[in-house]
This record gives structure tokens, C-alpha cells and sequence, in this order.
């Protein structure tokens, strides 16, 4: 029981630092936000890349599951200091962070098990986040259960078409 009071407790906190859902930052709050949670991922987007808003589903539909990952979204064009800090050069790039050190980069799609981003899932970003240390185990099987392949074909298209993905 106390473990559950424990859990409910940190959960609540974590809502109070906006976990649980994907926010938009500025490059102002960048800082903040991934030393003020033990893990965070930043992901660093172009409003009209088709590829980029692919990655916002999915980490949207994930946030509410991974309570412990504070989850944003930053305009690439809006933070060319940590842009060139990180050295993102495609986009869309997305940054892990454990405590406030960026420990892998999901460039484009790569290592997400797609072909051309159309059939990205969001249990391959799940798992990609799992090799890297960002979900435990009881978490990863939380996430098989909720989006397999069912909801995986139900959440797919619906994305306008993109130019490219190179960012400069």
C-alpha cells in the first residue's frame, strides 16, 4: 500500500512539471527542462516537415504512459544555439536526456524498424526508448499492451506531404 501512496505521489508530481503529455518549449526553457527531470526527450522539429509532425503522434500518444519522461517539442529554426549545440543537422531529431545529459539521438526515423516513416509505430518508438534506458521493463510490456498492432494500423496516415527533412 505504501508503495502505490508512493507511486500516486510521484505520478502527481511529474503531472505538476507537465509529464504525461508533449509540450511545445521555447530554446529559453530547453535547460530547464531536461535538468529539471531525471529523463526528458526534446524533440526538434520544422512546423512543415510532414516526417516531424509523424513523431509528434507518437510521442504525444506515448506521454500519457511514461509519467517519469517529461516530453517536448522545440521549433529547430526557434533554437539555432542548441541546434548547433547538439549538432542536428535532419530533422526531425529527437533528443534522450538522463539528468540533463543527452545520452542517444533518434535522427529521422533512424533505428525506429520503418522504411520511409510511413510505417513507423509507436511501439518501435517505444522500444527504441527502451534500449535506451528510458523505459523499464514492466513499462515496455505496458506499451505492447496498449499499442500493438492493432492500434498501430488505426493511428497510421492521416499526415500531409512533406519537401524535404534537411535542416539548415
Amino acid at each position: 500500500l505504501a508503495k502505490l501512496k508512493a507511486e500516486h505521489k510521484a505520478a502527481a508530481e511529474n503531472r505538476a512539471k507537465g509529464h504525461g503529455e508533449l509540450n511545445e518549449i521555447t530554446e529559453a526553457e530547453f535547460l530547464d527542462t531536461v535538468t529539471n527531470s531525471d529523463k526528458a526527450i526534446v524533440h526538434f522539429y520544422h512546423r512543415s516537415f510532414r516526417k516531424c509532425k509523424v513523431i509528434d503522434k507518437h510521442l504525444g500518444l506515448l506521454a500519457p504512459s511514461l509519467l517519469d519522461i517529461k516530453m517536448a517539442r522545440l521549433d529547430a529554426q526557434k533554437a539555432p544555439f542548441f541546434v548547433e549545440r547538439l549538432r542536428i543537422r535532419v530533422l526531425p531529431t529527437t533528443v534522450l536526456f538522463v539528468k540533463g545529459i543527452a545520452v542517444y539521438h533518434i535522427v529521422g526515423f533512424e533505428g525506429l524498424r520503418c522504411i520511409d516513416g510511413e510505417d513507423v509505430t509507436t511501439l518501435s518508438l517505444a522500444k527504441v526508448l527502451y534500449e535506451n534506458d528510458m523505459v523499464s521493463d514492466g513499462e515496455l510490456d505496458n506499451l505492447e499492451r496498449t499499442f500493438g498492432a492493432e492500434h498501430n494500423r488505426a493511428v497510421q496516415g492521416s499526415v500531409e506531404a512533406d519537401d524535404d527533412d534537411e535542416f539548415n
